[in-house]
């Protein structure tokens, strides 16, 4: 047993690696030298990724291994473990490990022999993978691909079943390349990087033009305005004021022009309110987000 769990450790981890075991997840935060103490562990669980002093993402010391489980099929309906096992193996994937959870579903790591460089990248990798295998009817758990995401530990006990997460298969490390060739066997690709570009509004005119503009920008998803409104008055004129701020219009003008044409006070189902306290509360809200 021993012999087997040094492999597995030897397959996804490199010496000097900290790793966070333990039985529950609650207990599987802090980090702990691998050999001794992993090998001889009877913890349940383990952080996919290598940690330095606790389990969250600003602590991960290289982002090197992906997990891939299934809970349910395409359908919502649960899946043997065999049958999970099978589907694994006649998709193709390159993997590095596959680990028995007790009695209820197997846990596939891929190692890279090359660790990704952040978070977004190591999604991106994550979702085309997870797609390839959809095509071969496994719908992957998104929850598994968190960095701190925990596995289970080969050769312990459940506590739950009392059985062995057994280890069911140990590989190689896996190159990027020979996942991409398996991806392109599938038709799925790696998708680039998104880019961020701000948005640029309009913000031409004068303050009538620009009031009325804030006014159809806040119609667009909210409705119309009105003084008779019961319900939603406070959200209409709070978001008005965010968009009288994208607008350029003055807080100032943004609030006479609300008093002219709302009058200074609404009536909704919370009680009476202040249209200029709100409509300040929005222009205020939207300058500290901006």
């Amino acid at each position: 047993m021993k012999d087997k769990r040094l492999e597995f450790i030897e397959a996804l981890f490199d010496d000097g690696d900290r790793v966070a075991f333990g039985e529950k997840p609650i207990s599987c935060n802090k980090p702990a030298d691998l050999l001794p103490y992993f090998l001889n562990t009877e913890a349940e669980q383990f952080c996919i990724n290598p940690l330095d002093t606790w389990r969250n993402t600003e602590n991960i010391t290289g982002i090197v291994n992906l997990l891939f489980e299934i809970d349910e099929d395409i359908n919502g309906n649960k899946v043997d473990e065999s049958i999970q096992e099978q589907l694994f193996l006649d998709s193709g994937i390159p993997f590095t490990t596959m680990v028995s959870s007790g009695n209820k579903s197997v846990h596939v790591i891929l190692r890279f022999t090359e660790p990704f460089s952040d978070g977004e990248l190591q999604e991106r990798w994550w979702k085309s993978i997870a797609a390839a295998l959809m095509k071969h009817g496994i719908k992957a758990d998104p929850r598994a691909r968190l960095l701190t995401q925990i596995s289970r530990v080969p050769f312990s006990i459940r506590s739950k079943t009392g059985e062995v997460q057994s280890l069911k298969h140990i590989r190689n490390r896996v190159s990027r390349l020979e996942l991409t060739n398996w991806l392109t066997q599938n038709n799925e690709v790696i998708p680039p990087k998104k880019v961020y570009v701000p948005k640029v509004f309009d913000t031409t005119g004068d303050d009538l033009t620009k009031w009325e503009r804030s006014i159809r920008w806040t119609e667009r998803k909210n409705g119309t305005y009105s003084t008779y409104m019961t319900t939603g008055a406070h959200d209409w004129l709070w978001k008005h004021g965010g968009n009288c701020y994208k607008n350029e219009v003055s807080l100032s003008a943004s609030i006479s022009m609300a008093n002219i044409n709302y009058g200074t006070q609404y009536t909704g189902s919370n009680g009476t309110g202040e249209v200029e306290e709100t409509i300040t509360l929005g222009w205020k809200w939207m300058e500290k987000k901006q």
